[in-house]
C-alpha cells in the first residue's frame, strides 16, 4: 500500500509499526489506526487512534532524538507514573507504552469531553456561572484521583485546569502525567522548580522544598476558576504574577456560591503549606461526603457523620480542627467495598450503607435505621442549582 512496515520487537510478540499517519493508516502498533492530529508540542505530536476492539485512544509520540539525555529520561518517567498507578476511575488510565525508532509512544485513554479549561470558557462566552453541584461533582472527583496520586507519593506537580479532562458522561480525570514526580518516602520534599505559573504555590515560587501540598494549592486555584471562571492569581509578568502568589490575596468568589466551598478555598490557599489540609482531610468534609453520596448514587438519612469524620474545614488554620474531625472511624462491619479505581459505583446488592471516602472506601457501619430515605425522595427534596448571569 506504499507505507513501509517496521518488524518490532514487544510483549514477547512481533508486531508491524507503519511510518505514515493519515487517516485510516496505522500508527504505533498494528493494533491502533490513526484518526487524527490533535494536538502536538516541542517534541512530538498527540493522535486520536482507535483500537482493534474499537475504542478511540490516545497516543502520545515523543520523539527522544531532539531530547538530550535528562529530557529522554523525563519523557519516559510519564509512562513509569502512569503504568505505577494502574487503573483508577478518576485518573487518564494508561493502556501501554513502548520506544521504537528512538520515538517513545504512549497509549492512554481518551476522554471524549475534553478539558475543564474548555468547559470553563464556554462558560465564560455564554455568561453564566458553572452550577455548584457540577463544581461539587468534579471536585471530589479531582480529590478522589489526587489521593489515589498521593497514595503511590507521587506528586503531580502541573494540576490545572487543562490536565482535567472530561468523559462523555461529564466526569472528570486526572491527566498529563509529564511532569510528576515520584517520591521514596512519605516525608521527602521535592526542590526542582516546575509547573504552570499561574497554578505555582509560594513554597515553589521562593524555591522552598515542597510536597504533597503544593498539589493541593494548585487543587485550590483550580477550585477558584471553576467558581469565578478566572485564574485566582494573574500577572503582566512571570515576576508580577509570583509576588501576587506570595501575597496571596486574590478577588472574593461570587456571593450566591456556598460558604463551604469559600472556606474550602481560603483553606487549600493558605501561604503556609503545614495548614493547607491533606487530601483525605478534604474527603471526609460534609460537603465532599455528600457530593460522593450523589456521585455513587446512594442516600441515607442518618444524624451519624459519614465515618465520624464530617465537619466543617476551619479556614484559617488546619491545626484547630477538633478531636472529633480526627479520630479514626469505628471498624466497619461490612464487607470492604471495591476501590472507585476499579468501579466507578460500587454495589448495592445489600442495603445501602454509608459510604466513608478517603483513603479507604469502606462501608460503615449503621446505628440506626431510623430517618432513612429512598434515593428518590432525597432527590426530591435537594433544590436544583439555579443559573445565575455573570455580572457585567
Amino acid at each position: 500500500d506504499g507505507r513501509l512496515w517496521h518488524p518490532l520487537e514487544r510483549n514477547g510478540g512481533k508486531v508491524s509499526l507503519a511510518m505514515s499517519a493519515r487517516p485510516g493508516s496505522r500508527i504505533a502498533s498494528s493494533e491502533y489506526q490513526f484518526v487524527r492530529k490533535i494536538g502536538q508540542g516541542s517534541f512530538g505530536i498527540v493522535n486520536l487512534a482507535r483500537s482493534e476492539e474499537g475504542s478511540l485512544v490516545v497516543v502520545k509520540e515523543i520523539n527522544l532524538s531532539q531530547m538530550s539525555e535528562e529530557e529522554c529520561k523525563g519523557a519516559q518517567k510519564e509512562a513509569d507514573v502512569l503504568s505505577k498507578l494502574g487503573s483508577h476511575h478518576y485518573v487518564v488510565n494508561y493502556i501501554e507504552s513502548f520506544i521504537h525508532r528512538k520515538t517513545l509512544y504512549i497509549v492512554m485513554e481518551f476522554c471524549e469531553g475534553g478539558d475543564l479549561a474548555e468547559r470553563i470558557q464556554k462558560a465564560k462566552k455564554a455568561g453564566k456561572y458553572l452550577p455548584e453541584a457540577s463544581i461539587m461533582k468534579w471536585f471530589v472527583q479531582m480529590a478522589l484521583g489526587l489521593e489515589e496520586i498521593h497514595s503511590h507519593n507521587i506528586l503531580h506537580r502541573d494540576l490545572k485546569s487543562q490536565n482535567i479532562f472530561l468523559t462523555a458522561k461529564g466526569d472528570a480525570k486526572i491527566g498529563d502525567f509529564g511532569i510528576s514526580r515520584v517520591l521514596t518516602s512519605e516525608t521527602e520534599l521535592a526542590q526542582t522548580v516546575i509547573g504552570t505559573p499561574y497554578y505555582l504555590s509560594p513554597e515553589i515560587c521562593e524555591g522552598r522544598p515542597y510536597s504533597k501540598s503544593s498539589d493541593i494549592w494548585s487543587m485550590g486555584c483550580i477550585l477558584y476558576e471553576m467558581l469565578t471562571l478566572k485564574r485566582a492569581f494573574t500577572g503582566k509578568n512571570l515576576p508580577n504574577l509570583v509576588l501576587k502568589i506570595l501575597r496571596g490575596k486574590y478577588p472574593p468568589v461570587p456571593a450566591h456560591y456556598s460558604n463551604d466551598l469559600k472556606m474550602l478555598i481560603k483553606s487549600m490557599l493558605q501561604q503556609n503549606p503545614k495548614k493547607r489540609p491533606p487530601i483525605e482531610r478534604i474527603l471526609s468534609l460534609e460537603c465532599s461526603q455528600r457530593t460522593f453520596q450523589e456521585i455513587v448514587g446512594w442516600s441515607d438519612d442518618e444524624d451519624e457523620s459519614v465515618g465520624g469524620a464530617s465537619e466543617n474545614l476551619p479556614a484559617d488554620n488546619y491545626s484547630n480542627i477538633s478531636n472529633k474531625a480526627k479520630r479514626t472511624p469505628s471498624k466497619p462491619r461490612r464487607t470492604e467495598l471495591k476501590k472507585a479505581s476499579s468501579v466507578g459505583v460500587p454495589s448495592r446488592a445489600r442495603s445501602p450503607a454509608k459510604v466513608t471516602i478517603g483513603s479507604k472506601y469502606k462501608a460503615a457501619p449503621r446505628s440506626s435505621q431510623k430517618g432513612r430515605r429512598t434515593k428518590s425522595s432525597t432527590a426530591a427534596s435537594t433544590p436544583k442549582p439555579k443559573k445565575v448571569p455573570l455580572s457585567r
